[in-house]
């Protein structure tokens, strides 16, 4: 019976397979925030992307390894490569080890510095990360 299962990527029928665009469509620009976002990314740019942030965002971190990948990372246009770098600048700031984020240069955790929210934003030029307060405990019982 698998024989007969259809293949998800080939086209239907005698139809040829569609031509695949070399780029990402770029966000309405209502929807890009209040800095512009960079161009859209190239595919080989796309693989660089996901071969840096394999190298830096494993499950063991440690500071070379994410220094390397946000230094891959710069210049690659686009949206998701202006994401990565976030995420890899976000990885560099948090200096313990907590759930998933896992560091060897920084092994244990730490509360007083880091029980907070990371915050990424973007301003047209550049990324800064900063940590926010965690809200106060809500109690979502039905009354």
């Amino acid at each position: 019976r698998a024989a007969g299962a259809l293949d998800p990527i080939a086209p239907a029928g005698d139809e040829p397979a569609p031509e695949l665009e070399p780029t990402l469509t770029p966000m309405p620009e209502q929807r890009q925030g209040q800095g512009q976002a960079p161009e859209p990314a190239l595919a080989s740019d796309r693989l660089k992307m996901q071969v840096a942030l394999g190298k830096a965002l494993g499950i063991f971190r440690e500071r070379a390894a994410l220094e390397a990948g946000l230094e891959a990372l710069e210049g690659i246009p686009g949206n998701l490569p202006l994401l990565a770098r976030a995420l890899v600048q976000s990885a560099l700031a948090r200096e313990e080890s907590r759930g998933a984020h896992s560091r060897l240069d920084f092994p244990d955790r730490d509360d007083g510095r880091f029980r907070k929210t990371t915050v990424a934003q973007f301003d047209g030029e550049s990324i800064s990360v900063r940590f926010a307060d965690i809200p106060a405990a809500r109690n979502y019982t039905r009354v």
